[in-house]
């Protein structure tokens, strides 16, 4: 941070490890900081979505979570998020669309079919529910790594 303090990679690192140390209101300030820095660079909206929506703010979360997928449209785990945001304000069908999306552009990813089996239980389609978590668990088994994401920025040199 220090030797590159314009860096929005930097800044969002730095962000990254405030936010693991539960230090919530300086991740968010560094998160800005990488956001103002470059608008482009996705991975910052999508941490600043997340986090709003971990703190219960999914409203607010929304057009931070839809920018990322607008600079980065195959953004599975930004995807997934706004899923997530849109099952916390009770717009199932948003919810569902957004899901299916996710999957048409990743079918091995697990996670999509699991939301799908959590919002088809609390519909109180039971069928699909167990459908959609077997999909998941057997695409969990087939690809164990999905879940790790990649950085897709190097640091400033």
């Amino acid at each position: 941070m220090e030797k590159f303090p314009d860096s929005a990679r930097a800044n969002f690192e730095y962000a990254f490890h405030l936010e693991k140390d539960g230090a919530i209101p300086q991740a968010l300030e560094r998160m800005q900081a990488a956001m103002k820095s470059d608008p482009s660079y996705e991975e910052p909206f999508f941490f600043y979505g997340n986090l709003l929506v971990d703190q219960d703010k999914s409203a607010e979360a929304i057009p931070y979570l839809r920018k990322a997928i607008e600079d980065r449209n195959d953004y599975v785990p930004a995807r997934v998020v706004l899923a997530r945001a849109f099952m916390n304000l009770g717009k199932w069908d948003e919810a569902i669309a957004e899901l299916n999306e996710t999957i048409g552009l990743d079918p091995t990813h697990p996670q999509p079919h699991l939301l799908l089996s959590q919002i088809y239980f609390r519909l109180g389609d039971e069928t699909r529910a167990k459908r959609e978590k077997q999909i998941s668990l057997k695409l969990r088994r087939e690809n164990p790594t999905i879940l790790e994401a990649l950085q897709p920025r190097p640091f400033p040199k």
